[in-house]
């Protein structure tokens, strides 16, 4: 035993001790895998939960402000791109970007009471900052479950913030929905040399609808930007705020609903003049089966029945097809992956 303790060469369980070692990341184990005599080599998972470099204000100001500024113009053009390449169109209004001001991070950390902080990108989140604009909600949402984000980014997501309406609340952050992630480069993008300089800098993306951005950059300049105020204008500024507030939910909120409203509308409008132009009640004569029928007529039933400029005119012609419709043979079947389901019958198109 001595001998083998002894000896410079490894056996098998030592390779296997140390393949665990490796890839164990508990407190206990790091701390006796740097103590030891080998050479100490960090495990790959290592380099996003080790303690990032302290920074102050000052050397933020003084020499980081261009790094977060070019990680901020990097992460706008990653997503423009990753936005352009998806297969699906978004309505995407604009992209903006921007590092945090000095002298708005000098205020904000004295506010705080935390100007003297080492743990800069700790406390502040937004230092590099990017966001997305869409024209409505439904945008926002077909934008957030593409993935994009995730796809192109590491997400801090106990930094991540899902801002929305909260009844009562008065703050900015529950008056409106914002969805703001904190993210940074990939590893295998930060190690590109182009990039090297942003692997461990991160970013927070605010994805918002144009009415929500509009909001926020007033909010921001009039309130976020709040003048000191000693014995003068104090019930004026909260008359102020309290404006604000009410402008977001009495008439944004309920407009971005009615935008949403105008949009639905206007795609069914579409659907249904996309019908209306091919003939849909002459194509019921064209159909194989009974399932085929059912799908086309019910179409017909959501987006042309009820946008008919003069339904009475076209009355006869869509008795006399319905009446086809439900003598028509073959109820068919509706086939899936697995197997062959009983296909619609005359009865079910009858009572559709």
């Amino acid at each position: 035993m001595s001998e083998r303790l002894t000896s410079l060469e490894p056996t098998f369980a030592d390779a296997i001790m140390t393949i665990r070692a490796a890839t164990d990341l508990s407190a206990q184990t790091r701390r006796h895998w740097c103590s030891s005599t080998r050479p100490c080599m960090e495990p790959p998972n290592w380099r996003s939960t080790r303690q990032r470099e302290n920074m102050d204000f000052e050397t933020y100001a003084r020499s980081k402000f261009a790094d977060y500024a070019a990680l901020a113009e990097t992460v706008a053009a990653i997503l423009r791109a990753a936005i352009v390449a998806y297969p699906e169109t978004f309505r995407l209004q604009q992209v903006q970007q921007r590092p945090k001001d000095p002298e708005s991070l000098r205020k904000k950390l004295e506010d705080r009471g935390i100007l003297a902080t080492t743990a800069l990108e700790d406390q502040i989140k937004d230092l590099a900052g990017c966001r997305l604009i869409f024209y409505t909600n439904s945008d926002v949402a077909r934008f957030l479950q593409s993935g994009i984000i995730q796809d192109n980014f590491d997400v801090g997501w106990d930094r991540t913030k899902i801002h929305h309406p909260v009844p009562g609340q008065t703050e900015p952050d529950t008056l409106f929905i914002s969805n703001n992630y904190v993210v940074k480069l990939k590893a295998d993008r930060a190690a590109l040399p182009e990039y090297a300089r942003f692997g461990d800098l991160w970013c927070e993306v605010q994805v918002q609808t144009t009415l929500n951005h509009a909001w926020s950059e007033m909010e921001h300049d009039i309130i976020y930007k709040k003048p000191v105020l000693r014995g003068f204008g104090g019930k004026l500024f909260e008359a102020i705020e309290q404006r604000l507030q009410k402008i977001m939910k009495a008439h944004l909120l309920p407009a971005g609903y009615e935008f949403q409203k105008v949009l639905d509308d206007y795609e069914r409008l579409l659907s249904g003049k996309e019908l209306f132009d091919r003939g849909a009640l002459k194509a019921l004569a064209e159909c194989n089966d009974n399932n085929a029928r059912y799908e086309l007529l019910e179409r017909f039933g959501d987006y042309v029945l009820p946008n008919y400029d003069d339904p009475t005119s076209v009355y006869p012609e869509i008795k006399e097809r319905l009446v086809a419709a439900v003598k028509a043979p073959s109820p068919g079947s509706a086939r899936s992956p697995w197997r062959d389901a009983q296909g619609r019958s005359a009865r079910s198109i009858e009572h559709l």
